[in-house]
């Protein structure tokens, strides 16, 4: 399963400003082999993190209950990189990699053993 935020320009009443610099919707979508199996929607201006943990955890669970799937791989960038969401990747896939860019370069000056 992939999991990833997508921006979409709109210009309703309601849509709000983006770091995109334009004003629209920031919804999460899940997809497995490029079907999309899951998405919630988002403020333009949400923070990536904004309650992606809820989002992740009723997409995998429906998933399961639903459909009998079980999630063998989970990928996502470095927007789902929080204690919260590992957690709860950790509880429903059997492997998971979460970019952590950041994380590797401040690592990088670190020795070995």
């Amino acid at each position: 399963m992939d999991f990833d935020h997508q921006f979409i320009p709109a210009h309703k009443y309601d849509a709000k400003y983006s770091y995109k610099q334009d004003f629209g919707y920031f919804p999460g979508w899940a997809s497995i082999g490029g079907i999309i199996v899951g998405g919630e929607n988002r403020d333009g201006n949400a923070n990536v993190k904004f309650r992606q943990e809820d989002t992740l955890r009723r997409i995998m669970d429906r998933m399961k209950s639903e459909l009998g799937v079980v999630i063998e791989r989970f990928r996502a960038d470095c927007g789902s990189f929080s204690k919260e969401i590992v957690r709860t990747v950790e509880e429903r896939s059997n492997t998971f990699y979460i970019r952590a860019s950041w994380l590797f370069q401040s690592l990088r000056g670190v020795s070995q053993p």
